[in-house]
């Protein structure tokens, strides 16, 4: 995602790609859908496109990225969220991706009119528009001093190391190099079949720096197996990598209320289970985003 036209709009580019490994280890591409956005600094729809297409699309113009915008998609796209389709995954990106692109501004040094997520130059004592929304903007954190006080809240970040598979070419679909005052959102979740099913996913938010420099401003691993008898979440342990503030690694601590529920549920379990400085909000994603283990285990199948 980057901006564009004099900053004055933002252009969204999402690619999903399903994978199966055989028993014999090939592996083949068994789905794979492209999504193209362009937002206004409101965060609305300007355009939207895929490939391939759906119709319903145009429905989603004008709608803003913010609260509500998922029931306007399953108004667009009918069953997708049901069926767990790659196009239904890579628009329930949206709301976040235009969330969290302020961070692109407020890493260059500019004021992003859509980035109420990473404001930058605040005056002191001026209110925290994101106090509490998270674990990390929790009252007396990090974050939440810093803009108190007049300090740009970008946190911390750290370089980050290719994701690339040397014995492993196409574990990952191509990419385009990332241009500087952009940023990445990579998802990876493997299944592996079986009596008990293992899970193992993967979630990067990287921003390019106007150096051209790719720096990681969030980053999970998880692990987790499912009962194949109940289709429930067994069990689930997330390691915190790279995250911005010391406050956001303790939203894992709350993961486990997760333990037991229909992992195809976990859309809007996630959401109903972990709110306020007792979630992550990328984390959400990641976890959410397991919704989809039951429409890969049908490919083993």
């Amino acid at each position: 995602m980057w901006f564009d036209d004099d900053d004055v709009s933002m252009v969204l580019r999402g690619h999903a790609r399903d994978l199966l490994t055989g028993l014999d280890g090939a592996a083949r591409v068994v789905g794979e859908t492209t999504l193209h956005v362009r937002t206004g600094s409101d965060r609305a729809v300007q355009e939207i496109g895929a490939e391939p297409p759906h119709p319903g699309l145009g429905h989603l113009v004008g709608k803003r990225g913010g609260g509500g915008f998922r029931q306007q998609i399953d108004e667009a796209v009918p069953g997708g969220r049901e069926a767990g389709t790659l196009l239904y995954f890579l628009l329930d990106d949206i709301p976040p991706a235009t969330l969290i692109s302020g961070y692109i501004r407020a890493r260059s040094g500019a004021s992003a009119p859509s980035a109420p997520s990473a404001p930058s130059a605040p005056s002191p004592g001026a209110r925290v528009p994101m106090e509490n929304v998270c674990s990390g903007w929790r009252t007396g954190g990090a974050a939440a001093v810093n803009f108190a006080t007049g300090v740009a809240s970008v946190g911390k970040a750290v370089d980050a190391p290719s994701l690339a598979l040397d014995d492993d070419p196409i574990a990952w679909h191509r990419l385009d190099d990332l241009v500087p005052a952009s940023m990445r959102r990579r998802r990876r979740v493997d299944v592996i079949g079986g009596d008990a099913p293992v899970v193992d996913a993967l979630f990067r938010d990287t921003n390019c720096t106007p150096d051209g420099d790719e720096i990681v401003v969030h980053e999970y691993s998880l692990g987790a197996s499912v009962d194949a008898a109940t289709g429930t979440l067994a069990d689930l342990r997330v390691v915190p990598r790279v995250l911005p503030f010391p406050e956001c690694e303790w939203a894992v601590d709350n993961v486990d209320v997760l333990i037991g529920c229909p992992v195809g549920e976990l859309r809007s379990r996630v959401i109903a289970s972990l709110a306020g400085i007792e979630c992550c909000t990328h984390l959400n994603d990641m976890l959410r985003a397991l919704a989809e283990v039951p429409v890969l285990l049908t490919h083993l199948d």
